[in-house]
C-alpha cells in the first residue's frame, strides 16, 4: 500500500452500501439486503414489511 491509500475497510465502511433504487445508505449488504426487499415486495407482503419495520422503530 502506498502512503496515498487508505485500508479498504476504512474506505467501505466510510461509504457504506448504497440502495440504487432509493440512494439509502445501510452499514451492511445484509442490511441493504432486507431494504431491497421492500422494492420488489408487492402486496401483503409489502404491508407486513413495512409493519415490521416501525415496530422496530422507537
Amino acid at each position: 500500500m502506498s502512503s496515498g491509500e487508505e485500508p479498504v475497510d476504512r474506505v467501505e465502511s466510510r461509504q457504506g452500501r448504497r440502495c440504487p433504487d432509493c440512494g439509502a445508505e445501510f452499514a451492511t449488504e445484509a442490511l441493504l439486503a432486507n431494504h431491497r426487499r421492500l422494492h420488489t415486495a408487492t402486496g401483503e407482503e409489502r404491508e407486513a414489511l413495512l409493519d415490521e419495520q416501525a415496530e422496530r422503530r422507537p
